[in-house]
């Protein structure tokens, strides 16, 4: 048994690995205290023989978690990390290692479950968007705020000090409202756009997919259809996980 560990900006996901089946999916808030969180979360499981981690959450959350695991488990943890072509994807960016692994292994795990071409937006703490070719070329994407992301920085760059509202898909009648309901507005006409000029320069074929913790919010805004995947990233995990068991075997094998 593996244990696939997904550390974001906003919240901790994991699920373990099982003969090559991820369990179910489950997810914390991230505190403060990133050791004491992961060693909550580490303590309630039963111990793996591999950890297999994506992390975009910096330095001081990646020691926390190399620590937990060499305490408890005795285990040396593999990060994973962009790199130019896996699992049928080529990297476009100039530099393989700047693309963020969760953007990376969310497109392998969408590419395998959707095939190709494909469009692929995570609803995140950032908005992400990231396009594939019918020939497993990845085309590149955008980054923008999500829509807290969106608010604060209109808290923090202007004399308006928004308030806390459920976001609609309408015009507001009130500065709350037009904040909230403009940041979905706003993330949701990217998705769209994103979308469709996928299709129009790659036709009907393009899968379109979305995950991230706000993409039910999302969803029912949206003018596209799409496939709802949430659990991308830790299934990009199982990937890496399965390659590094056949790499292991050969080895092993001395092959």
């Amino acid at each position: 048994m593996k244990l696939l560990l997904d550390v974001g900006n906003t919240r901790v996901k994991w699920a373990m690995l099982e003969k090559g089946v991820p369990g179910a999916a489950c997810a914390r808030e991230r505190t403060g205290d990133d050791a004491a969180l992961l060693g909550e979360i580490a303590a309630g499981l039963p111990a793996p023989e591999a950890v297999f981690i994506c992390s975009v959450a910096g330095t001081r959350a990646d020691e926390a978690a190399r620590s937990v695991c060499r305490r408890l488990w005795d285990i040396e943890p593999v990060f994973a990390a962009s790199v130019r072509e896996a699992a049928g994807v080529r990297n476009a960016y100039r530099d393989p290692a700047q693309l963020g692994t969760d953007r990376w292994l969310a497109m392998l795990a969408a590419v395998q479950r959707y095939g190709r071409p494909l469009c692929l937006v995570s609803f995140g703490t950032a908005v992400t968007v990231d396009a594939v070719d019918a020939r497993g070329n990845h085309l590149g994407g955008f980054i923008v705020p999500g829509t807290a992301l969106m608010a604060r920085a209109l808290a923090e760059g202007t004399q308006l000090r928004p308030g806390i509202t459920e976001a609609a898909d309408r015009l507001g009648l009130s500065t709350d409202e037009c904040i909230a309901n403009g940041a979905l507005a706003a993330v949701a006409a990217l998705a769209d756009r994103a979308f469709g000029r996928m299709r129009a320069e790659h036709g009907d074929a393009v899968r379109c997919v979305v995950t991230g913790g706000a993409a039910p919010a999302l969803i029912p805004v949206l003018e596209t259809g799409v496939a709802h995947d949430p659990d991308l990233v830790l299934a990009g995990l199982a990937l890496l996980a399965e390659e590094d068991g056949k790499d292991a075997g050969r080895r092993a094998g001395g092959g």
